[in-house]
Parts: C-alpha cells; structure tokens; sequence
C-alpha cells in the first residue's frame, strides 16, 4: 500500500512539474510571437515605405528626362509617354499609396488585437 501511495505522490509532483513547464512555454511562446508580429509589422511598414519612395523618385526623374527630350529633341511624341501611360502611371502611384496605406491599418489593428489578447 505504501508503496501505491509513493507512486501516487510521484505522479502527482511530476504532474505539477509537467504542468509548470507548460506554463513556463506557453509564455515563451506568446513573448516571441509578439516580438516576431512587431518585427514583420515594422519590416512590412518600412519595406513599402522604400517601395512607394523608389516608385516616387523613379517616377519624378522620368518626368524630368522627358521635359529634357522634349527642350533638345524637335521630334514629336513618338518617342516619349502618352498622355493615356502617364495617366496610368500617376493611378498605378496613387492606388500603391491607398493599399500601402490599408495594409499599414491592418496591421496596426493586429497589432492592438494582440497587445489585447495579451493583457487579457
């Protein structure tokens, strides 16, 4: 009997130990993924940030190649943009600007869903 009562004390310790250790990864594993959702919120953040600047200078500077050609070169517009390309171009800019700027929302609501999460 002793011997069944021992086991059962055993059993129970390790059980405690068991569920401790549990815990203990449990935290472990809701601090990293909070540090790796930071991590990829600013990384995306920044990432469009050199995205849409890039497009922007790429943008201006061949805004101010063609007004070049066009004071050295007495040929028509066959060589450069189309009003219909340029026009293209500035919506394709601006609707990078509105998805960048949606994507910044939604990840700053994920954000606050998890620091939520977390204090509760």
């Amino acid at each position: 009997m002793e011997l069944f009562e021992a086991k059962e004390e055993e059993k129970k310790k390790l059980l405690e130990v068991s569920n401790e250790c549990e815990a203990e990864i449990e935290r472990e594993i809701a601090r990293i993924l909070d540090k790796s959702g930071n991590f990829i919120a600013s990384t995306l953040i920044i990432t469009g940030s050199l995205v849409l600047g890039y497009s922007l200078i790429n943008g201006l500077g061949r805004k101010k190649n063609k007004k070049i050609k066009k004071k050295t070169e007495t040929t028509s517009n066959l060589e450069g943009d189309s009003l219909f390309s340029q026009i293209g171009s500035t919506v394709a800019s601006y609707s990078m600007l509105l998805i960048l700027d949606i994507a910044r929302e939604k990840l700053v609501q994920y954000i606050e869903s998890k620091k939520v999460e977390k204090q509760a």
